[in-house]
C-alpha cells in the first residue's frame, strides 16, 4: 500500500525490481506489467521463461494514470518460477514515484 496525495500530478510510476524469474504487477487490481509470462496468470500462468536475478531493472507501469487514485493505492506483484523443480526464487521490487 502506498498514499498518493494527488494523482493528477504523478508524471510516472515504476519498479525498480530484481527478479527470478517472472512476474506480474497490479496496481489497484489492473495489471500494469508483465515480464516473462507470455499468457495467463495466477496458477494459469504460461510460457514462464527463465531470468536469472543478477541486477535491478527500472520497467515504467503501464497506463498507471488509469488505475492511480488520490489517497491509498495498493501495488500486488505476483512472482512465478520458470519450473516446478526450479531452485531459486527472487522478487525484489521498490516503487519509483516522478512528480
Amino acid at each position: 500500500e502506498f498514499e498518493i496525495k494527488q494523482a493528477d500530478y504523478v508524471a510516472e510510476i515504476g519498479l525498480m525490481i530484481n527478479y527470478d524469474d517472472a512476474f506480474i504487477a497490479y496496481l489497484n487490481g489492473k495489471e500494469v506489467l508483465r515480464k516473462g509470462v507470455g499468457q495467463g496468470a495466477g496458477k494459469d500462468a504460461q510460457q514462464i521463461k527463465s531470468h536469472d536475478a543478477t541486477k535491478y531493472s527500472y520497467y515504467p507501469l503501464n497506463d498507471f494514470e488509469k488505475h492511480l487514485r488520490t489517497g491509498k493505492n495498493v501495488l500486488a506483484i505476483e512472482g512465478h518460477n520458470a519450473t516446478l523443480d526450479s531452485h531459486d526464487f527472487l522478487i525484489d521490487p521498490y516503487l519509483i514515484i516522478e512528480d
